[in-house]
């Protein structure tokens, strides 16, 4: 160590530009490829199955679905490792919850054989891939996606005047987006649509009988719905009272027809007279935000990347063309990532500033903690090499290390300095002070950052299937501290002896400039 402080000290260029080329390479490789996402996921070892049925179906066809995929799930129980099963349901639809065993040691064999992510994929493959009439969605129960598991949900919003043009071009959207290979798994949010009877009215007929849609509407309403009259008192109690169509007259679209209604000059109508039913289809809501319909198209990113999944998707959407009315954009989840690396940025550059205003104090010295902070940007170096080699994505726990690394780094940087400094009072020469102050300060440097760097290996490691993933955090920090400690010996060392140079340059230069205005004075 002290040989390759000397070689550093004498040849202080060369030692820059081997540097400046270790930064470059890292910011052209890992940097760029080692991928963002928002928070880890914990398992929560729960698989939800979300059933919807159309309207058709009664209590009694549900319920034969339900029970149909729970046999399904039952043959195979015990080697997906399902604990319990929960079922809750109604004629439209409902769900199938499956809890997975949480420990191992309850687990049939004593271990437990999947995560909630992997029994999902395995039940796609196992259950009906349609139902008629019906449609099946999956989920997992997890904070959130991403970390271990690889594939994150994200989704695209499209917004717009007409829900049923908004309908169509989401269609098309969805065929486009299925072609990308960074995502799979690519379908519309949109509730099913109910069929129901459309009525439309012959405007200039019923104009002329003097009928009005509000009429129309009315009675429609009363005859299936029915109308509530005035309370009935009786004994002291008040019994609400409706009218309405008997049972047998409100099952036919024929008897519903035969409604007689009266017009202005009080001649009568039939219903059928003066609107035309058809079937059509509607959906069970209708979604709006700032005054517009609007959709959403889901999916899961085949890779944690969502850096590189925004690209090819920002790229999709660009080139998707829609009348001027509507617009495309990516969901929330891409916004959260820039959110949080912003939010990162400004809590280092905040956590920095105060790190610098007391070192300033305490050096008594404006520029010497700089020499101490050229360690904290190099030390993301190691955290970038690490995500990248292990393939672990940034996230924001991995933020939150990055933040808790640089105060050990910066310490390891003041222990240096500060008895390089001691040594020069001492009346040793710089070269020397650097390197015996090196030497001396290198065993508790290590044994600091070594304890910290083993005490996250667990963190680093990861623990069994359904813990909390703290991957991130263990990696960023043993990645930021291997190379922070290395870069500090060597690096903090260096810009040490450029700083020195710099105090003496200003100095001598308030010096010669003080003695010339002295000299003018004079003369």
């Amino acid at each position: 160590y002290a040989a390759c402080l000397v070689w550093v000290i004498r040849r202080r260029f060369a030692a820059t530009v081997i540097l400046a080329g270790v930064v470059a390479l890292t910011i052209a490789l890992p940097a760029k490829r080692m991928g963002y996402q928002n928070l880890p996921s914990a398992d929560r070892r729960v698989v939800e199955i979300d059933i919807d049925l159309d309207p058709n179906y009664d209590i009694e066809l549900a319920e034969g679905v339900f029970n149909e995929i729970e046999e399904i799930i039952g043959a195979r129980r015990e080697e997906l490792g399902v604990k319990h099963i929960f079922k809750n349901f109604e004629p439209r639809g409902g769900e199938i919850a499956l809890f997975l065993y949480q420990e191992a040691e309850d687990a049939p064999g004593g271990k437990l054989p999947y995560t909630s992510e992997e029994v999902m994929n395995i039940l796609w493959e196992i259950l009906p891939d349609r139902i008629p009439g019906g449609e099946i969605t999956l989920s997992t129960g997890q904070t959130s996606a991403g970390a271990g598991t690889g594939q994150t949900a994200i989704s695209i919003r499209l917004d717009g005047d007409e829900a049923q043009t908004l309908n169509r071009y989401a269609e098309r959207l969805v065929t486009i987006l299925e072609q990308v290979p960074e995502i799979t798994d690519v379908r519309t949010r949109n509730s099913r649509a109910d069929t129901e009877i459309q009525l439309r009215i012959d405007g200039p007929l019923a104009a002329n009988a003097g009928i009005s849609p509000v009429q129309v509407a009315q009675t429609v309403a009363f005859a299936l719905l029915g109308t509530k009259l005035s309370e009935f008192n009786q004994g002291g109690r008040e019994i609400a009272v409706w009218t309405q169509f008997r049972e047998e007259d409100r099952q036919s679209q024929s008897n519903l027809g035969n409604v007689m209604l009266r017009g202005r000059d009080g001649s009568l109508l039939t219903l059928n007279q003066i609107v035309t039913a058809s079937k059509a289809k509607s959906p069970q809501r209708v979604q709006r935000r700032n005054g517009k319909n609007f959709m959403r198209i889901t999916a899961t990113a085949a890779r944690s990347d969502l850096a590189q999944v925004r690209k090819s998707l920002q790229k999709v959407t660009d080139d998707f063309d829609m009348p001027i009315g509507y617009s495309v954009s990516l969901g929330d989840e891409f916004q959260n990532v820039e959110e949080d690396a912003a939010n990162f940025f400004s809590t280092l550059f905040l956590s920095i500033i105060l790190i610098y205003i007391v070192m300033s104090a305490l050096f008594e010295s404006y520029l010497l903690p700089l020499s101490i902070l050229t360690s904290v940007p190099l030390a993301f170096i190691g955290v970038a090499w690490t995500m990248y080699a292990f393939q672990t994505p940034m996230d924001t726990v991995a933020f939150i290390g990055c933040i808790l690394m640089v105060g050990v780094v910066v310490n390891n940087g003041i222990v240096i300095v500060d008895h390089i400094n001691n040594l020069r009072r001492q009346g040793m020469d710089r070269a020397q002070a650097i390197v015996q102050g090196g030497r001396d300060r290198l065993r508790p440097v290590l044994m600091t950052a070594l304890t910290t760097i083993l005490g996250a290996f667990p963190l680093a490691i990861g623990g069994e299937i359904g813990e909390p993933a703290t991957v991130s955090l263990g990696r960023a920090i043993i990645g930021g501290l291997a190379a922070g400690t290395v870069l500090t010996l060597v690096v903090v060392p260096l810009f040490y002896s450029f700083i020195d140079d710099l105090q003496k340059w200003i100095a001598s230069y308030f010096v010669n400039l003080a003695s010339l205005r002295r000299r003018d004075a004079e003369s």
